[in-house]
């Protein structure tokens, strides 16, 4: 006789275990500080909000994610990550100069993202937690309007080099209207180097010549 498997009413409440389990692990109860300065305010969190609305969603994550690499080692306060808490050791004491030296890091960041015109301040609120001073720092940053590629050209004395350079433009990783991005400028120069070599050009002195505006930019290959 074959043996017939029990049927439950609420048969949804047979993943409730399995919900809650996945519900805590993926929150953080508390947070658990080792060997913090005594009598002293030190860095318990640091937030990053980019706060210009015109920026797109997905342009803001990237840039917060991008800001955030850019604080200084000592101020990251870097937790590791339990399963119900988190643990931070060794925190680092309130130093001014080590935020300032943080929002410079930032600037320099935007600026190779072709934000030129940003604008960056931070707040510090201290909340005592026993005999424990917590500061909480929130940087708000105003990137500002991204400069971007209003023209490009390239020009080379050498007419091979310049044949090459025009019937390859297909593959440009850089085209007009583009941020003024740093590392955008960087892989298309590499692509004109991978594109001689692989013709041939192994060994050659090459001179980047940058011109631009605000929405400007002119890149010249010189060739001797």
């Amino acid at each position: 006789m074959q043996k017939q498997l029990p049927s439950y009413k609420n048969k949804h409440l047979l993943f409730l275990p399995l919900i809650m389990v996945f519900v805590f692990s993926s929150c953080t109860l508390f947070t658990i500080v080792r060997n913090e300065p005594k009598g002293r305010p030190y860095i318990f969190e640091t937030k990053i909000n980019v706060k210009e609305k015109e920026v797109r969603k997905d342009e803001k994550a990237r840039l917060e994610g991008g800001l955030s690499e850019q604080l200084d080692d000592s101020i990251a306060a870097r937790k590791l990550d339990k399963v119900f808490w988190e643990v931070l050791k060794n925190p680092q004491p309130l130093d001014t100069a080590l935020i300032n030296k943080s929002v410079e890091y930032m600037n320099n960041y935007l600026a190779a993202e072709g934000y030129f015109h940003d604008s960056i301040d931070y707040t510090t609120q201290v909340k005592k937690v026993g005999d424990q001073q917590r500061a909480f720092i929130n940087f708000n940053v105003w990137p500002g309007e991204v400069t971007r590629i209003d023209s490009l050209s390239y020009t080379f004395q050498n007419d091979s080099l310049q044949h090459l350079a025009d019937s390859n433009l297909s593959d440009a990783v850089l085209h007009k209207g583009d941020p003024f991005a740093q590392a955008a400028i960087s892989a298309e120069l590499d692509r004109l180097v991978e594109v001689y070599r692989n013709n041939g050009y192994l060994l050659f002195p090459a001179i980047i010549y940058m011109g631009f505006g605000t929405r400007l930019i002119l890149i010249y290959w010189n060739q001797p």
